[in-house]
């Protein structure tokens, strides 16, 4: 090699170097934004578990003489438990009072005073007062995180004692069921089309759709679901012996039938990719040694492979807890006051067993409809509750990412080639 070319290959090193520690420094820039802006998030929602209760005055129509705002701030004031009442006037010109109320300790005998009782009383006083329409709003204080709000159920009377147990179970229950319906089918699927099925135009073309369907929105698995479960089979029961088959209709088996078509070809793809990476040099040793196909995959390939596929259905899962858009088009429970098979703990399990035969035909909520409510509510108590819902949510699917981030780690130090 003249002394040339090895300039220019010197060169072309030292470019490829250059470039090399510019794409690792974007991808380190990228892996500590995208730290960065979930610490954010977790800290915003986590900033919003506290609402502090209030009183709220709203004057009606149009805006009266400042004498008359001066006598209702007047008649606020004059209650015990007032400390001060602030006048606000927003860009429509609409008269607000905030009632700030001071020490809120039950009298002697009393379970606790609430904001509801000083709004009545207030609105009593406000009734002296001629020549205004006034209205009055309330709310309960919502402090702290109470672990309670793990076990209560959804409560529209009193939001400040909701709960997410509906939500909590509904979603294990879909997850569970989810999952025994599109893993064997996804991995099984999987291993026949890179195992088993030639390489043949069909093959192919059923490879592309997989491909193409792992990227469809979901509400248009949600609109799916509900002419085929909910529609279709939800019209006349089918009975085998005293166990009811059909109909579907809007139960914890249509939705986990649902989200199971919708995640069927995330498990596909991701299965294959699994298994395309392990090398044929296997799959030879195993023949050689006179191993039939079946038992190279089952005690070679499919060993191999489990890290990759296990991350896979595990993300896979994890998509199908947090969706939200297939379970609303199914016509899932947006609140409701009892769990699926009326089982709330695991003692239930244990004391009635049979209840898990009820559980798949039962209605049910999840966790994000729970959530989806709560943010439709405009009580400002449901803004509290449904931030720590959504620290729950975010908890969970944390958990389960972890999960299989430790699966694949674990079969990946077994591996001995």
């Amino acid at each position: 090699m003249s002394l040339k070319e090895q300039l220019g290959y010197d060169d072309l090193l030292q470019k490829r170097h250059r470039a090399s520690k510019a794409f690792r420094l974007i991808c380190r820039l990228c892996t500590w934004s995208a730290m960065i802006i979930l610490l954010v998030l977790l800290v915003s929602v986590a900033g919003r578990v506290n609402h502090a209760g209030a009183v709220s005055v709203f004057v009606d129509g149009d805006t009266p003489p400042d004498a008359k705002l001066t006598e209702v701030e007047d008649v606020l004031k004059k209650h015990p438990l007032v400390t001060g009442v602030t006048r606000d006037v927003d860009k429509s010109g609409i008269v607000s009072f905030f009632v700030d109320v001071g020490d809120l300790t039950p009298a002697e005998g009393e379970d606790r005073v609430r904001y509801a009782d000083i709004k009545y009383e207030l609105e009593q006083a406000c009734f002296e007062i001629d020549g205004i329409d006034l209205t009055l709003d309330s709310s309960e204080p919502v402090v702290g995180w109470d672990w309670a709000f793990l076990s209560r159920y959804p409560s529209t009377l009193f939001p400040e004692k909701a709960g997410i147990l509906a939500g909590i179970w509904g979603s294990i229950w879909l997850v569970l069921l989810t999952g025994l319906i599109a893993v064997p089918l996804g991995v099984g699927a999987a291993v026949y089309l890179e195992e088993y099925a030639s390489d043949t135009w069909v093959t192919r073309l059923i490879k592309l759709n997989l491909a193409n369907l792992a990227g469809v929105p979901s509400i248009v698995y949600g609109i799916l679901g509900f002419a085929v479960f909910v529609r279709f089979f939800g019209r006349e029961p089918i009975m085998i012996g005293s166990f009811q088959l059909l109909p579907f209709g809007p139960t914890l088996l249509a939705g986990a039938c649902t989200l199971a078509l919708l995640i069927l070809p995330v498990i596909i793809v991701a299965t294959q990719e699994a298994l395309k990476s392990i090398p044929n040099s296997i799959r030879s040793a195993s023949v050689a040694l006179g191993a039939t196909k079946w038992q190279t995959i089952r005690h070679q390939v499919l060993p191999a492979g489990l890290p990759g596929i296990a991350t896979g259905v595990i993300l896979a899962l994890s998509r199908a807890l947090g969706e939200t858009a297939p379970i609303v088009v199914i016509g899932v429970l947006a609140f409701t006051r009892t769990t699926p098979g009326e089982i709330e703990t695991p003692m239930d399990l244990v004391k009635n067993p049979g209840s898990i035969a009820e559980v798949p035909f039962d209605k049910f909520a999840t966790l994000p409809i729970q959530i989806y409510n709560w943010v439709s509510d405009s009580r400002p108590e449901f803004a509290a509750q449904s931030a720590r819902g959504i620290l729950v949510l975010l908890v969970v699917l944390l958990l389960i990412n972890s999960v299989a981030i430790f699966v694949r780690n674990r079969y990946q130090e077994n591996l001995k080639w």
